[in-house]
């Protein structure tokens, strides 16, 4: 209750109010994108070190990479040839005319342990909504894997794990080297990139690399904004603030009670909104609101129920694989036979407890045991329905302290200035007000939000979006919230041409609340 009695005595900020939901929505499946694995080519890594000897910083200059063997990224692509396959229509409504254009790409880079196939629902989101706020066709919109994944790393199927290149640079490198294929094969004039978490905390080391790469191989694609959904590296943070926050963000307790609510988060929502009420407060109460409508819906419409089957089809295919590979299919014959154990136990478990609290005693077993079960599958939503068990093994997972939590150029060490002020296209950051990784007060500090001042002093527009009630993976799990979010920013960065400065001269940020 502490929260909302802090809500009660600071008027909220003024909202924007995005667009209504479309009346047809793609949902992001890998059925509907193409799946894209490829190497680094021999005859880009030349090219890759060419970029690195003008590199912003000067410490990277003549250190000597070796590309050979490196990680390999997965990426899901929409393109308006694959969407001819979706049956359901993209736009609001069939006889809503868009003007054909094919030249403007998105891409988005993964969290932590994000898979290429886990990113469809981001893409197909964002596709979407960008397409209806514009009114254009997108010639691509690609969901790019984390360079910690399964697919970059590998998997349990493997004897050994791959470990995570020390290097943010080079891990930059590879990215904008596998963004160059892409843009081979699906040509933009403009391309928009976005970056959440871990990724956000890499794009910006890999923008010079690829505006470097683009002018080697005389492409005409123009970067025209970056986007950094609650990402590391922005903002400088203490050791001993970052792993407490760490922590509690890779507990999921609050992803879980978001994507699963029991009948007891119903009865909460349905106490604050009588608080919202008292207060007399009209935007809390409509934020309250549709915050218990949102509940209510997923209590009768369960989001596991749609959710099951698709693990399920996950493990029928890695089943499939290995046995045409001739592999051991136990353990994932096991899990498979387990899921449906879990789904059918979960329904009568949410039974169980609506009535042992109508009844007035404690369900406190009962919910222990459903979040038990359900866990499991909050982490395979946040990370991507991927059957496949993660090899990083100790010396994987030393590799990330090091490099992401310990190292220079780590989540929580900020941006070096030379690469921030050699970034000269507009700027959008998002920010949950509620994300203990990268938000908060914190946040607001960092980025300069009380000053309107802006972190990226060369950048013609930069944007800083504050979300409410935003947690930290909620860019992964609420994918339709962001595509709006990300849409009403991308129009932004389309209508500024001209750098926006303050009386002084200095850059001034144009603050956003959603």
């Amino acid at each position: 209750m502490s929260e909302i009695n802090s809500l009660l005595e600071v008027p909220p900020p003024p909202h924007i109010q995005l667009d209504a939901p479309p009346v047809e929505k793609i949902l992001g499946t890998t059925d509907l994108a193409e799946v894209i694995q490829n190497p680094i080519s021999v005859y880009r890594i030349p090219q890759l070190d060419e970029a690195l000897q003008k590199f912003p910083l000067s410490s990277e200059h003549g250190k000597k990479h070796t590309w050979e063997d490196k990680l390999r990224y997965v990426a899901t692509v929409i393109t308006p040839q694959s969407r001819k396959h979706e049956t359901r229509s993209l736009h609001k409504t069939e006889d809503e005319n868009t003007e054909p254009n094919t030249s403007t790409g998105v891409i988005f880079l993964a969290g932590l342990r994000g898979t290429g196939a886990g990113q469809a629902h981001i893409v197909s989101d964002m596709c979407r909504e960008i397409q209806q706020k514009l009114g254009i066709e997108l010639r691509m919109t690609a969901g790019i894997c984390s360079t910690a994944s399964v697919e970059t790393l590998g998997s349990l199927g493997e004897k050994y794990g791959r470990i995570l290149p020390s290097s943010v640079v080079e891990r930059a490198g590879m990215q904008a080297s596998f963004i160059i294929d892409l843009l081979k094969q699906n040509p933009c004039n403009k391309i928009y990139l976005s970056g959440y978490s871990m990724g956000g905390a890499e794009l910006g080391y890999m923008v010079p690399i690829l505006e470097d790469l683009l002018k080697q191989n005389d492409m005409k694609t123009e970067i025209a904004g970056l986007i950094f959904a609650q990402a590391g590296g922005l903002y400088n943070q203490k050791l001993s603030e970052f792993l407490p926050a760490a922590q509690k963000v890779m507990s999921l307790d609050r992803e879980y009670h978001e994507m699963f609510p029991t009948y007891e988060d119903e009865q909460r929502a349905q106490e604050e909104l009588a608080l919202a009420e008292k207060a007399n407060n009209p935007i809390l109460l409509e934020q309250k609101q549709k915050q218990l409508e949102e509940i209510q819906g997923k209590r009768i419409n369960p989001p596991y129920a749609s959710y099951f089957p698709q693990i399920n089809k996950q493990l029928d295919l890695a089943i499939e694989k290995a046995k045409n590979e001739g592999k051991n299919q136990k353990k994932l014959l096991k899990k498979r036979e387990e899921v449906v154990k879990n789904y059918d136990e979960i329904i009568l478990l949410d039974k169980r407890i609506q009535t042992t609290l109508d009844n007035g005693k404690n369900p406190k077993d009962l919910l222990k045991r459903r979040k038990q079960l359900l866990k499991w599958y909050v982490e395979k939503i946040v990370t991507g329905p991927d059957a496949r068990g993660q090899n990083f093994g100790i010396k994987g997972w030393l590799g990330f302290a090091k490099n992401l939590v310990l190292g220079p150029h780590g989540l929580r060490k900020q941006l070096p200035e030379q690469i921030r002020d050699s970034i000269k296209v507009p700027v959008a950051i998002i920010t949950g007000d509620i994300d203990p990784y990268f938000g908060g007060e914190k946040a607001k500090e960092g980025l300069k939000y009380n000053t309107d001042g802006s972190i990226f002093k060369n950048a013609r527009q930069t944007l800083n979006a504050l979300v409410a009630n935003w947690p930290h993976v909620a860019s992964s799990s609420n994918s339709e919230k962001l595509g709006k979010i990300v849409a009403d920013m991308v129009a932004r960065m389309e209508e500024t041409q001209e750098a926006i400065k303050d009386e002084n001269g200095n850059p001034k940020a144009t603050p956003l609340y959603y």
